[in-house]
């Protein structure tokens, strides 16, 4: 009786506050199944898999469409117009994610108006509600994100390719170099060390989703409750509505470049 009334005092604990000593003890819960996962990779890279090729679901489906569908959506991205705004946030996780340069079609399992100037990847994306996060990342020549790591175990980072200069690397995991090639999706796990940078003179133009493990029933639940508990919001429609002006800016600057 007395083990009983321990778990639930924990798992009250886990699922209304949220801690880093909690999130530590979910994950290694969690992680003996997510580290299975993660040894289905290529090139002993750990964690890291093509789109088309790995066992998770719905990375492969995505990867699929968006290889079919790759010119029209990038036709559709080339040709949005938007408006002249630009904001900060409040919620230091956010602007940790938009050292990705992104523009959101999908915040928290909220669609952004974005997502209908872009008609194809927003026709695609509806077959895939469990996806929690997804933007594409304008990531300009010069940029760099430094080495990086977050505490999702149970979530890959996938990454499309739409547009990118062949002669750079640009992506490293774990101590290994990783080339973006255009049509390729790839995924690996945040969990571990990676940067990323932009050593070219062309803009690279990636789609970007966190995407769930394939986990059993109980360690998906946790998994999903560690993923919101770390990604606090205090304004969703606020939020939302500055993240679709700020993804604006960004299409209209990266106009400008091109033009110039």
């Amino acid at each position: 009786m007395m083990i009983i009334l321990m778990f639930i005092c924990v798992f009250v604990w886990f699922w209304f506050f949220k801690n880093d000593r909690c999130v530590d003890i979910i994950n290694n819960i969690v992680g003996y199944e997510s580290d299975r996962e993660d040894k289905n990779c290529i090139n002993g890279i750990y964690s890291y898999n093509d789109g088309l090729n790995c066992s998770n679901k719905t990375v492969n489906h995505l990867n699929k469409l968006l290889y079919l569908y790759h010119d029209e959506i990038l036709n559709e991205i080339m040709n949005v117009e938007g408006y002249n705004m630009s904001t900060n946030f409040e919620e230091e996780w956010i602007n940790k994610e938009n050292k990705w340069n992104p523009v959101w079609i999908r915040f928290l399992n909220n669609n952004t108006h974005f997502a209908k100037s872009i008609p194809t990847l927003n026709k695609i994306l509806k077959y895939f509600p469990e996806i929690p996060m997804i933007y594409i990342s304008i990531f300009h020549p010069g940029m760099i994100i430094i080495e990086d790591e977050t505490k999702d175990r149970g979530i890959y980072k996938y990454r499309y390719c739409l547009k990118a200069d062949d002669r750079d690397i640009g992506l490293k995991i774990k101590g290994f170099d990783v080339k973006w090639k255009e049509k390729q999706g790839i995924i690996w796990n945040p969990n571990i060390m990676h940067s990323v940078w932009n050593h070219t003179t062309k803009t690279r133009i990636m789609i970007c989703a966190d995407i769930f493990k394939d986990l059993t029933i109980i360690n998906n639940l946790f998994t999903k409750k560690i993923y919101y508990l770390n990604r606090p919001v205090k304004n969703m429609l606020k939020t939302v509505q500055q993240l679709e002006y700020e993804g604006m800016i960004k299409i209209l600057e990266d106009k400008n470049i091109r033009r110039g």
